[in-house]
């Protein structure tokens, strides 16, 4: 089981990797490493609740920069398909 997780795992890094760039994959492992360290429960009246949404946000738009920075000139979704051929 546990070989089957780090396949899925690391072929998905992999992935992204070569679909992405390295920018990429440095902010998707800090960001996943940062994700398992934050204090976050379903109470949200306890004292570190606003702590742990500060930083869940801050992650969160660090990752959404780093992608958006790793799309160059390129187009999200779509293209121009007669350039491929």
């Amino acid at each position: 089981m546990m070989l089957a997780t780090y396949l899925v795992i690391y072929s998905t890094i992999i992935w992204f990797m070569l679909r992405f760039g390295l920018v990429v994959i440095v902010s998707m492992i800090f960001f996943l490493n940062s994700l398992g360290n934050m204090e976050l429960g379903v109470d949200w009246q306890t004292w570190y609740a606003p702590a742990g949404l500060a930083s869940a946000g801050v992650l969160l738009a660090l990752a959404m920069f780093a992608f958006w920075c790793s799309l160059g000139s390129r187009s999200l979704v779509g293209g121009d398909e007669s350039q491929i051929a």
